[in-house]
């Protein structure tokens, strides 16, 4: 077999279909025992992530991370730890720095610590156009970028917080870098025109967000799979940790140099180019609507904005939003006489959202945040404003 890419598209192409021939067969036996010998080396799973990088087909793509997600079980810490830096890198870090891998370890995270994450942030290195990726635009494969987030979410559930205290942490590092590179990026009128760029940035940002989304499915939502005790146990300590990663007020002072998952999700759903990518607008609001339990949607404005029709639904449903880290209750909306509008706070945003962008997941969001967190009163005069 001339090369590990044609082993996996002939074991794929022919699967789909009936082998015609003899020939056929002998070719898929051929390509199989080639990649069934990867796997069984010792370090074959290191020779894979290696090539991660430069395999050009969705087809080696998936393969590869499904390889990885069944190497998990008898991986070891160091094993695994290798692994979640090489996927981060490869799979999500260089796409959202515009093709660019030079991300390295700043300051010292602590034990466990993802090394490309070490301190990441808004002075993390980016390319300034996307020549580095050719003039390819098309979006990665849903599929890929699924299972590498699944892939993520298992490292998570086997090693938090025991080798990979930091997960949570380094996650929402992630997350700003995410938030950041998708606001410098051009608000263009057709989405023909996205650069290559682009293309890598907002791939990036919708792994991030499909690792949210499957923490929520694979550990939030109630199991239908029996798990045993300590795996039921780890999925507790991930449910606290995701509580107070989402909540700013939680946080201890070591982790308030990392953005809340609430503020961030807050700061891109008011970003134009989310606005414009009708599924990343979607897919966004979802996990808002998912995690509502666990955020504040009264999240005080980043920036001051003109009124908007969203104002006409919201009416005086919300006191001025109270500072970050404040203990003020978030079913305390509209229980007084002179309040203003909830006008910038994550709310009043998903009104505004629903209003202009007819997203129904962002109209979801709002009322099951009214039926969790309203008094019944309240909840009735926002959903009577809703129509």
């Amino acid at each position: 077999m001339e090369s590990f890419e044609e082993a996996v598209q002939v074991v794929f192409s022919q699967s789909a279909h009936a082998l015609r021939s003899h020939a056929d067969r002998e070719r898929q036996e051929r390509a199989q025992a080639y990649l069934d010998e990867i796997l069984s080396a010792p370090d074959g799973w290191a020779h894979l992530l290696n090539w991660l990088p430069q395999l050009s087909s969705v087809e080696a793509r998936f393969w590869t991370l499904q390889a990885f997600l069944n190497v998990l079980p008898s991986s070891s810490p160091q094993q695994r730890q290798a692994l979640r830096e090489g996927v981060l890198t490869h799979c999500v870090l260089r796409r959202l720095q515009g093709g660019d891998t030079s991300c390295e370890a700043r300051g010292d995270s602590g034990p466990g610590a993802s090394s490309g994450l070490s301190g990441a942030g808004r002075n993390a290195a980016r390319t300034e156009d996307g020549s580095a990726q050719g003039a390819e635009t098309s979006r990665e494969d849903a599929a890929v970028k699924n299972k590498t987030a699944l892939l993520l979410v298992r490292l998570v559930q086997t090693d938090f917080p025991s080798t990979w205290p930091t997960a949570f942490l380094e996650l929402r590092r992630l997350w700003t870098i995410a938030v950041e590179a998708t606001s410098e990026l051009p608000v263009s009128e057709k989405s023909e025109q996205a650069s290559a760029k682009q293309v890598d940035v907002l791939d990036g940002l919708d792994v991030c967000l499909r690792i949210l989304l499957l923490l929520h499915q694979e550990v939030v939502e109630d199991s239908v799979v029996v798990r045993d005790a300590e795996q039921t146990r780890r999925d507790a300590e991930i449910r606290t940790a995701l509580r107070q990663h989402f909540s700013s007020s939680e946080l201890s002072a070591s982790d308030r140099s990392a953005v809340s998952f609430s503020r961030l999700l807050l700061q891109l759903l008011q970003l134009p180019v989310i606005r414009q990518d009708a599924a990343l607008l979607r897919l966004t609001c979802e996990i808002i609507g998912r995690f509502i339990g666990y955020m504040d949607l009264l999240l005080p404005p980043s920036a001051c904005e003109p009124p908007t029709q969203a104002q006409s639904a919201a009416g005086s449903l919300g006191s001025t939003a109270p500072a970050e880290g404040e203990t003020r209750p978030t079913t305390a909306v509209g229980d007084g006489d002179a309040e203003t509008a909830t006008e910038g706070t994550l709310v009043h945003v998903l009104l505004e959202t629903w209003l202009t962008c007819s997203c129904d997941e962002a109209c979801n969001a709002v009322v099951a945040f009214a039926h969790k967190k309203m008094e019944a009163e309240t909840k009735a005069r926002l959903l009577s404003r809703m129509g």
